[in-house]
């Protein structure tokens, strides 16, 4: 599993991205240096409950400022996002994507702040993406935090 982080790459040597190998081997790359690298169940039939991929802030000014288009021909499904649904700039951004790997027959990882969510069946493990309110998140737990 490949996840393009989608982040601004004015010199386009960033590749930024989050990789899940067939071995188990699950790291987080940028300028090919890995920033996380560690050793997970590997993603094959033998798969249990659900292990966390990657997840990121998203916004609208971002999602512009990439302007890359989608060809939904080329993906098993496509999680599309409308405007309205995400934080407009980057400042002060409230909404986040979440993308894990989910065991069939297991529930997804709850937050209790998602917005939205898609399960991608076509193999095993499951792909699950959600789209989740970071700040509400936030505002609970600093409110938790003052009782």
């Amino acid at each position: 599993m490949y996840v393009d982080r989608l982040i601004d790459d004015d010199d386009g040597k960033r590749n930024s991205h989050a990789s899940y190998h067939a071995s188990g081997l699950m790291h987080h790359k940028s300028y090919n240096k890995a920033s996380i690298r560690r050793m997970r169940q590997k993603p094959d039939a033998a798969f249990t409950g659900t292990e966390w991929v990657d997840g990121s802030p998203i916004s609208l000014q971002g999602a512009r400022i990439l302007d890359k288009v989608c060809h939904p021909e080329e993906y098993a499904g496509v999680f599309e996002i409308d405007a309205s649904e995400i934080s407009p700039t980057y400042e002060n951004c409230w909404t986040s994507i979440m993308i894990d790997l989910l065991a069939p027959g297991e529930p997804p990882i709850p937050s209790g702040f998602e917005l939205r969510r898609m399960i991608i069946r076509d193999r095993v493990p499951y792909i699950c993406i959600t789209l989740w309110d970071q700040k509400k998140m936030f505002e609970d737990i600093f409110a938790a935090s003052k009782e």
